[in-house]
C-alpha cells in the first residue's frame, strides 16, 4: 500500500510537508472482508472503487501518526506500517 500527499504542520492552510508511507513487509499485512454484490460478466470490464478516509487512517482515539517527526516510512519503522495496518481496515470501504 501506498499512502502519499501534503500535510499543513503549521497550520497556516499551506500544505508544507511531503508525506510518504510504503507499507509493504509481511508482518504489516492484512485482509478486509467486503459483502456486497458483484457481477463479472466474460468480455467486460468491472470496476471496484476503494474510498480511503485519511483522517480514519493516521487518527485512532485521540491517538495520531506524528507527520512532523515520521513523514516518509518505507516499511522500517514497525510502529509506523502497525499504526496504518490497523487503522486501514476502518479507513477503507468500497464506493457503491
Amino acid at each position: 500500500m501506498v499512502v502519499e500527499g501534503k500535510a499543513d504542520t503549521l497550520g497556516n492552510g499551506l500544505h508544507n510537508q511531503l508525506i510518504t508511507y510504503h507499507i509493504g513487509k509481511d508482518p504489516a499485512y492484512s485482509e478486509k472482508t467486503f459483502t456486497l454484490p458483484i457481477s463479472i460478466e466474460d468480455g467486460e470490464t468491472t470496476k471496484l472503487y476503494f474510498e480511503i478516509d485519511v483522517k480514519k487512517l493516521l487518527v485512532k482515539e485521540g491517538t495520531y501518526l506524528d507527520v512532523r517527526t515520521t513523514p516518509i516510512d518505507h516499511s522500517t519503522d514497525p510502529k509506523v506500517y502497525d499504526f496504518i495496518r490497523t487503522n486501514m481496515p476502518n479507513a477503507l470501504s468500497v464506493k457503491q
